[in-house]
């Protein structure tokens, strides 16, 4: 099987080594009625798609002068999607997350489980808003751990000056006192 992020179809071979083509980029039936698949790659018949549906639009056909439509995933469709769900940020941990897959943005469900996303809305499938980590908080992560670093060392710097201090002062009232 070969795959590489951010392609629109996947290879997988045959009972025969061969290698066919399938078309993972899919809309929800519910955006390819609103006309809402933009950027999306056309499918022209079902055994093109993943998930062996392609749902043909009549004025991509009449565009394109041949069946054109969208690749879509049915009901019956246990995976149509995968999310990084991310745990929330702790005192000193920063994002961690694991990959989820399940059904897609706006796919019916029974449980919150069966979503990709793990979260859900109206009986649909939602998508994993603002749940992952922001650019550059790595580096405000560093930053704070530099920052406690560096007071822990003055605290012990100050600490072991006072005892160097506390000690010269006993050598001296020793020496005095002699």
């Amino acid at each position: 099987m070969q795959y590489k992020s951010g392609q629109k179809c996947i290879k997988i071979p045959d009972v025969n080594g061969n290698e066919i083509e399938y078309i993972i980029d899919m809309c929800s039936r519910s955006d390819i009625e609103r006309g809402k698949c933009i950027g999306v790659r056309y499918c022209n018949k079902d055994s093109e798609c993943l998930y062996n549906e392609c749902v043909i639009r009549p004025n991509l056909s009449e565009q394109y002068g041949r069946p054109t439509g969208f690749c879509t995933f049915t009901n019956n469709t246990e995976i149509s999607h995968c999310d990084v769900i991310y745990s929330p940020t702790r005192w000193f941990k920063s994002y961690s997350g694991y990959m989820y897959c399940g059904k897609g943005f706006e796919i019916s469900y029974e449980t919150n489980l069966e979503c990709s996303s793990q979260s859900c809305s109206n009986g649909k499938c939602s998508w994993q808003y603002d749940n992952g980590p922001r650019e550059g908080e790595g580096l405000t992560y560093g930053v704070v751990y530099l920052g406690i670093i560096v007071i822990i060392g003055i605290i012990i710097s100050c600490i072991c000056c006072c005892c160097i201090a506390f000690k010269n002062r006993k050598r001296n009232k020793m020496l005095y006192l002699e």
